[in-house]
């Protein structure tokens, strides 16, 4: 007898946070993360942000039709007409990323940081 097993992804999923503050605060900028909680790139962000101190909201558009629309809003004022999307995107105080690689972010992050200073 062959049984198939039917596994959701989200039950590989790791959790990720709707809101992260370290206890100690490093960075000045709260990093907004619109994506999927079953998005490998998008744990792998919230994880390395989490062990850098990074501050963050979590934003999930595939459970938060808001979330979505404010996300896609977000990208057509950097990329218009764009129909479809990696995640995550993220927010840095305006400056939109649409899947950046990690390290861009850390540049992008440490510039705002300087301007806030």
């Amino acid at each position: 007898m062959l049984l198939i097993f039917l596994l959701s992804s989200s039950l590989f999923a790791k959790t990720i946070p709707e809101k992260f503050t370290p206890k100690e605060k490093l960075h000045s900028v709260v990093v907004l993360i619109y994506g999927s909680p079953a998005c490998g790139h998008c744990q792998r962000f919230s994880s390395n942000m989490q062990k850098q101190g990074i501050p963050f909201v979590f934003y999930d558009v595939t459970r938060n039709e808001k979330y979505n629309e404010e996300m896609w809003q977000k990208i057509w004022m950097v990329k218009p007409g764009l129909t479809s999307v990696s995640f995550p995107v993220l927010d840095i105080k305006g400056r939109v990323l649409v899947s950046p690689k990690y390290e861009k972010f850390v540049k992008v992050l440490q510039k705002m940081e300087k301007r806030n200073q």
